[in-house]
């Protein structure tokens, strides 16, 4: 983000966090209501907060601002062919039904897990699809009690669940919460079921803090099943793939998102040697190898932990978890540590390995 200029303009319209806490579930206070579960571990490191429906506009903004890009809305990817030179995409606008073409050297599929591009090349996707579902609310609640970090992971085996502020939050003041809610993988109840306010209300009770009964207003609510997928290439002649429709996981850590931007500064970095330097179009290739090796070795293993880490026992997690003893340890170790295998993993410097790999220009 800094690299393009996003991060200042990101941080201006954020609010940051001191870190995010493994937490036990909210306990009864003795009046009737709940306050905080014991903390476990926390995860010190600041944590810019900016929700995507306000990241997003900012994005779309600046790159506007360049002059090189247009956006367009309500269109629907219905086919796409291509030939040595050239790929051509058909659009249909959702409103009029039109369909119209564009042409261009590189096509890059950027739609969602359900990637209409990544059908139409035929492109696998195999993996799994967890039981559970995740309910993902936005909720405006009067803060009755804080914690020194709002950020925080509730530990349950069954009923766990994220607890993010949206927004600044102070004490006796109103403000939006992200609250996501894990459903019981023995729950036979329908996505429209879950989302009455009845029960997500009822669900609430065992993560939020306060008086009973609970008093909220719910801005948002949908249902999402949850998957750890991979697409069994990200580049397909001239069309490649990045973010959720080349791999998707569990949203626990927030790997998904962060994957994906990881994988338009690689690919970025690749079409600018192939079209602006006349390097070989093998570094599209290596793209496609690289990035897929990151989510299968890095993101899948680690998004897939970070679920089992908070869907136990605090106790046992406690006592049996490596990374949290880690995490509990005096000083800076533990993040010094995390970062740099992070930074290590997780990014790919695409100009260096295609020098190291001795590519052809």
């Amino acid at each position: 983000m800094k690299r393009a200029g996003m991060y200042e303009i990101f941080s201006e319209a954020a609010h940051f966090q001191d870190g995010l806490v493994f937490r036990a579930p909210p306990v009864d206070n003795g009046k009737g209501g709940k306050t905080f579960g014991r903390d476990i571990a926390t995860i010190r490191e600041p944590q810019l907060t900016l929700p995507q429906s306000r990241m997003v506009p900012l994005l779309a903004k600046e790159i506007e601002k360049t002059g090189l890009v247009k956006i367009h809305f309500g269109k629907e990817v219905v086919s796409l062919k291509q030939d040595e030179n050239l790929v051509t995409l058909s659009t249909k606008d959702s409103k009029t039904g039109e369909v119209e073409q564009v042409k261009g050297e590189y096509l890059v599929g950027t739609d969602g897990g359900r990637s209409v591009v990544r059908s139409l090349l035929g492109i696998g996707f195999p993996g799994h699809t967890w039981k559970e579902r995740i309910i993902a609310t936005n909720v405006r609640i009067t803060n009755e009690a804080l914690a020194p970090i709002g950020s925080h992971l509730v530990v349950h085996p069954v009923k766990w669940g994220v607890v993010i502020p949206l927004e600044e939050a102070k004490l006796g003041e109103r403000s939006l919460w992200r609250y996501a809610i894990a459903v019981d993988s023995k729950d036979t109840r329908s996505d429209e079921e879950l989302l009455t306010e009845e029960n997500i209300v009822a669900s609430y009770d065992n993560l939020m803090v306060g008086e009973r009964p609970i008093q909220c207003q719910i801005e948002a609510k949908a249902v999402y099943h949850i998957h750890q997928r991979l697409a069994s290439t990200m580049r397909r002649g001239r069309v490649l793939l990045a973010g959720d429709a080349a791999h998707i996981c569990n949203p626990l850590g927030g790997m998904g998102l962060t994957s994906g931007i990881l994988d338009s500064e690689a690919l970025s970095d690749a079409l600018i040697m192939v079209i602006n330097e006349g390097c070989s179009d093998q570094v599209l290739t290596l793209y496609s190898d690289l990035r897929r090796q990151v989510f299968g070795f890095f993101v899948d293993p680690m998004s897939t932990q970070n679920k089992y880490r908070i869907q136990t026992n605090a106790d046992d997690l406690e006592r049996d978890d490596g990374f949290i003893r880690l995490l509990s340890r005096p000083g800076t170790q533990a993040m010094d540590m995390m970062r740099k295998h992070y930074a290590e993993q997780w990014r790919t410097n695409i100009r260096s390995k295609f020098t190291q790999m001795g590519a052809p220009h």
